[in-house]
């Protein structure tokens, strides 16, 4: 890992007698530098190479002490309707406040992210199915009621989730054969990707929550809202 390389090397010069006062601002320079790389710079939530990075650590621990992550994927409902009507400052006053409230719907031992565009993903470690299923409720419900003042607005979200256990190693082999046929198998982009694929299938009805199910396909814009769906 990057920060522990330079650690080592912030050490190696204190231990041959260079400057503990600049090493410090060195040190406090490179946190900095390293925290904002880790940001989007709309939302300051984790950006999507640092959601991978958690994610993969959630998951080799629930294989090592057979637990279970859960992922929620979460899109704001016509988002490019409220830009084009309230312009692009607002939509980004907007990105600000659901980033917030989903934050906030949350627990601080979990990790949420803007995935890209108006997409939010929460990684939530040692979360069962039951458990996902309640967060998402209160992020969605949170979410609808919360007015975005600039605008004196409010959006709503669609929330994918899914939940890992190694029992589903097989499952998401199979699916990553058939949505990335020739490329390396990466559990936490698999994970991401069921997640997605009920997030999908959310947005066919809006404002409410879909729960992934094994074959579950990307939905065709003419498909009929998704029957797993929920508020």
């Amino acid at each position: 890992m990057l920060e522990n390389e330079v650690e080592s090397h912030f050490a190696e010069l204190e231990k041959n007698g260079a400057d503990k006062a600049v090493i410090g601002s060195l040190r406090q320079a490179f946190s900095r530098l390293s925290d904002k790389a880790k940001r989007d710079p709309k939302t300051l939530l984790y950006n999507a190479e640092r959601l991978f990075f958690h994610l993969d650590e959630f998951l080799k621990l629930a294989a090592d002490h057979d637990n279970e992550v859960s992922v929620l994927m979460a899109d704001i409902d016509h988002f490019k309707q409220f830009n084009d009507q309230y312009g692009h400052i607002r939509g980004d006053d907007a990105l600000k406040i659901i980033a917030s409230t989903i934050t906030g719907a949350v627990k601080q031992s979990d990790v949420v992210a803007r995935y890209g565009g108006e997409e939010f993903a929460v990684a939530l470690p040692q979360t069962g199915s039951a458990q996902a299923l309640e967060i998402a409720r209160k992020v969605r419900s949170r979410v609808e009621n919360t007015i975005i003042p600039s605008a004196n607005d409010r959006r709503t979200v669609s929330i994918g989730v899914f939940t890992y256990n190694v029992g589903l190693d097989e499952l998401l082999r199979t699916e990553h054969k058939k949505i990335e046929s020739g490329k390396e198998f990466y559990l936490p982009a698999s994970v991401i990707n069921a997640a997605d694929i009920a997030m999908y299938n959310a947005k066919q009805k809006r404002n409410c929550i879909v729960v992934y199910e094994p074959g579950m396909q990307m939905p065709n814009k003419r498909d009929a809202p998704s029957q797993g769906s929920e508020k």
